[in-house]
């Protein structure tokens, strides 16, 4: 057993996991690219989530089944107070999600029981389902994930119990291959042979793990206290570098763990004395670095080089300043409010040369008395279209509801993107245009990240429910 690697089953001589061949610039197989598959958060290694190959749904907005966390479940005998779906990954037609459950105590904290895998035909058929592989998985801040390359499914489901954390599972059997013996957490960025997750700060930063389950390089960031930094978002990977997005700004790792450029993108809010950071980059001929927290601090997108980090260009949308600080300035000193926060929030996809961004501007209705509603009245949402070379606005579509917390995706030109609040509703955006081409109502509030693959669009809602949208 070598010393980072526990070994539940003999590997192939052949090394069954090997990818070191793998070429093009996304460092997957062309079958992990397929229009039949998803394979990683958000689809590939840098991030652009969006399948050009992929017909989607389009035309088909509707519910062609739905799996509740009670049909995957493994210890069905257990009443949870809460169950819990990782976000779907896709490759060749099936889907892969993990399942763990959440059980109140008396005192309010959850206790997580074990995580399951889970293989769904195309069908919504489960073609099987896991061992148990972790005593208790860490629910809050660290949900479990998943990336299917070549075979293989990495896992991270975080152990209460701050030991283990990463597993590789055989695709078509769902058996264990290797166990990491060190602690992980966020996505799994699989490239070019190595699997890319976050560490802990008894680790690091993140660390890279060859396919084959032996460690690659591990990369520590500290603040001026000198603790360890965590990503603020999950990391970007292109074939020179893995771009990771800390509470500092952006940091680039080259392929052997050491850094090759830090660049600051963050700001401090207008109207509070909070610092915006950056969220998940976005790697393509330039590096997207999404900065702000909405309705915490105003938004705005970077454009890097990667080569240095030096900015491009930024976009924030147009807004009347003066108007906001007037209404701001309005609020009595003993009410609290959240300001109005403005700008574009969250990794934007990327697509054909075009960017797809979610934000907010001011209503052209009056403010008044804003701070005595929900504020969310008081935000105009818009899609917006921006060209990656320089940050130009291609066309802009207003929402007709606030943002329910998940990105853009995109597939053959059309965009899917989730409104609404309490109730929500999927759009179908031209890509080309921004004009609305389908509405599906009744779309899940609270969800994950959305996969796109075939004619279909696949989502898990929070509260355990595995979608499959598009024709039957």
């Amino acid at each position: 057993m070598s010393e980072l690697v526990t070994r539940r089953t003999l590997l192939s001589s052949g090394a069954a996991l090997g990818i070191g061949s793998l070429a093009g610039c996304s460092g997957l197989l062309a079958s992990d690219e397929s229009s039949d598959s998803w394979p990683m958060a958000r689809h590939g290694p840098g991030g652009h989530a969006a399948n050009p190959s992929a017909p989607g749904p389009k035309d088909s907005l509707s519910e062609a089944w739905s799996l509740s966390v009670e049909d995957l479940r493994s210890d069905a005998g257990l009443e949870a107070v809460m169950s819990n779906l990782s976000a779907p990954v896709v490759a060749d037609g099936s889907i892969f999600v993990a399942s763990w459950e959440s059980v109140m105590r008396q005192d309010g904290s959850a206790d997580s029981r074990a995580c399951y895998v889970h293989k769904i035909a195309e069908s919504g058929e489960i073609t099987w389902s896991s061992e148990p592989l972790t005593s208790s998985v860490v629910q809050a801040n660290s949900p479990v994930s998943l990336a299917v390359v070549s075979g293989t499914v990495y896992l991270v489901a975080p152990d209460s119990a701050y030991e283990t954390g990463l597993y590789a599972l055989d695709a078509e059997s769902g058996e264990v291959l290797w166990e990491h013996e060190k602690y992980a957490l966020g996505e799994p960025i699989v490239h070019d042979g190595e699997v890319i997750v976050e560490g802990s700060t008894e680790i690091g930063t993140v660390y890279a793990v060859s396919t084959d389950g032996s460690h690659a390089w591990t990369y520590t960031a500290t603040d001026e206290e000198g603790n360890v930094r965590h990503p603020t978002g999950t990391v970007a990977v292109d074939d020179q570098r893995t771009y990771l997005p800390l509470r500092d700004g952006i940091h680039a790792v080259d392929r052997s763990g050491e850094r090759a450029w830090h660049t600051d993108v963050t700001f401090m809010d207008s109207f509070s004395e909070n610092r915006a950071y950056p969220g998940s980059p976005v790697a393509g001929d330039l590096l997207y670095a999404p900065v702000g927290q909405a309705r915490q601090t105003d938004g705005k997108l970077f454009a890097l080089d990667p080569a240095d980090g030096s900015v491009r260009w930024d976009f924030q949308p147009d807004f009347d300043a003066d108007r906001r600080r007037q209404a701001i300035e309005r609020v009595p000193e003993n009410e609290s409010h959240t300001g109005l926060r403005l700008g574009v929030y969250g990794p934007p996809a990327l697509a054909d040369g075009t960017l797809y961004v979610f934000g907010y501007e001011l209503p052209a209705s009056e403010l008044d008395e804003w701070w005595t509603s929900d504020s969310l009245d008081y935000y105009a949402p818009k899609l917006y279209a921006l060209s990656a070379e320089n940050g130009s606005v291609e066309w802009e579509t207003p929402l007709d509801g606030p943002h329910v917390w998940t990105a853009p995706v995109v597939a053959d030109g059309t965009v899917y993107f989730p409104v609404g609040d309490e109730e929500a509703w999927l759009l179908a955006i031209d890509a080309e245009s921004g004009d609305v081409l389908n509405r599906m109502d009744g779309y899940p509030s609270v969800t994950t990240r959305t996969a796109v693959a075939g004619e279909r669009l696949y989502v898990s809602e929070f509260s355990g429910d595995l979608l499959a949208i598009g024709p039957t």
